[in-house]
């Protein structure tokens, strides 16, 4: 798949939402292919039972998807709560990788959700054989069984990000 430019907006922690909304609203679709906050469903407890929820993966971003980022760039100076394009170097605006796109990508799908993912411990090697995770255990740091969450690396403008996924351990050995 040939992936066009994704650029990261930084925003105010906490108005991820809102900002996306606004950008959505006063960008113009010509200009822009898609508006997202990628996210990484984990399991809750709520009560006596576990549920699935949405948590958004990088804080303080809003990702876009566009091939006219000069025009794009123009349109964010109306949109509230607007901090900036990150770029590889001080003021300027670089689209992220595309190898860093793909693998985001591969992990969220098209729903940019990276779903939970299921895996056991066989002595001291973790598994996963369910969900985004599987065949990328080599990027996962740490987990907490008792939150069932995995600390993975993202690479990310030519550097790793460290993020919260779901990760539930069934069983270990």
């Amino acid at each position: 798949m040939e992936y066009d430019n994704w650029y990261v907006i930084q925003v105010q922690t906490g108005k991820e939402e809102k900002t996306a909304e606004e950008i959505r609203r006063l960008v113009p679709e010509s200009v822009i292919t898609e508006c997202f906050i990628p996210r990484s469903e984990r399991l809750r407890k709520a009560g006596d039972k576990w549920i699935k929820q949405g948590d958004i993966m990088f804080r303080g971003y809003v990702f876009i998807i566009s091939d006219y980022i000069t025009e794009v760039s123009s349109h964010l100076r109306s949109v509230p709560d607007f901090a900036r394009l990150l770029g590889r170097e001080q003021d300027s605006i670089y689209a992220i990788y595309r190898d860093e796109a793909a693998f985001i990508d591969t992990l969220g799908g098209k729903a940019h959700s990276v779903d939970m993912s299921y895996g056991v411990i066989v002595g001291d090697k973790i598994i996963v054989n369910q969900g985004p995770l599987a065949g990328h255990e080599a990027i996962i740091k740490k987990i907490d069984r008792h939150k069932r969450s995995a600390l993975i690396s993202i690479p990310m403008f030519s550097r790793t990000v460290d993020v919260s996924v779901g990760l539930e351990i069934v069983s270990k050995t």
